[in-house]
């Protein structure tokens, strides 16, 4: 009699350490659930963006990849399978608007001015999309010229709007109230209220100027 009372004893005191086990059992099932479904998500996020992205790659059959500081490569087959990076994707200044007559004279002008304020607020940003367009259009036969409209300490020539004619075109850039490309009688104004804008007017007219954008 007593063994089994010692038996039973045994028993009892065994209950609480059975239900603490199984307890914790159901909190480690709960916490690999949980983390499963994070996991899961996270994995389903990643691919979206990189459907995102992918889908951005291609732009009317022009190729880009994406650099790490998140700026746009063109991989152009020719001249030399060149490699142009560019501040924005096209969808990202396509709507901003360049007439025929603006595409017209960058397709078949072999000189072109290009002219600022020395003293303009935006002269780094301006001055940075000069000398990458420069580059870009003598590689395609355009002689691309440095000016100011008024008297500089570079001593370049002084080039406004009124000196531009149908086979010498003048670029001309500056702030402005909003970011937008006109045309006057063989000048074309880029103007706008952001150095980032100044750099989507330098993409803009490149992507034209390349056939980008269409």
């Amino acid at each position: 009699m007593k063994k089994f009372k010692k038996s039973k004893k045994r028993m009892l005191e065994a209950q609480p350490i059975i239900k603490g086990e199984k307890k914790s059992s159901k909190t480690l099932w709960m916490s690999i659930f949980i983390c499963a479904i994070m996991v899961l998500s996270a994995i389903a996020f990643m691919s979206n963006r990189d459907d995102s992205s992918n889908s951005n790659l291609k732009y009317n059959n022009f190729s880009f990849s994406v650099t790490e500081d998140n700026k746009w490569i063109l991989n152009l087959k020719s001249p030399e399978k060149q490699q142009i990076t560019f501040y924005n994707h096209p969808s990202q200044v396509e709507q901003i608007n360049v007439t025929p007559e603006i595409s017209s004279i960058l397709a078949s002008t072999k000189m072109i001015y290009v002219t600022s304020d020395p003293d303009d607020l935006f002269k780094d940003a301006i001055g940075l999309a000069e000398f990458e367009m420069k580059d870009i259009m003598e590689k395609r036969g355009v002689y691309f010229v440095y000016s100011f409209i008024k008297e500089n300490r570079f001593n370049k020539t002084i080039i406004t709007c009124r000196n531009s004619t149908s086979s010498v075109p003048v670029l001309y850039f500056r702030q402005g109230n909003e970011t937008g490309i006109s045309y006057d009688d063989n000048c074309i104004i880029l103007e706008s209220d952001s150095e980032s804008g100044i750099l989507r007017l330098r993409d803009r007219m490149l992507y034209d100027l390349l056939g980008v954008i269409r």
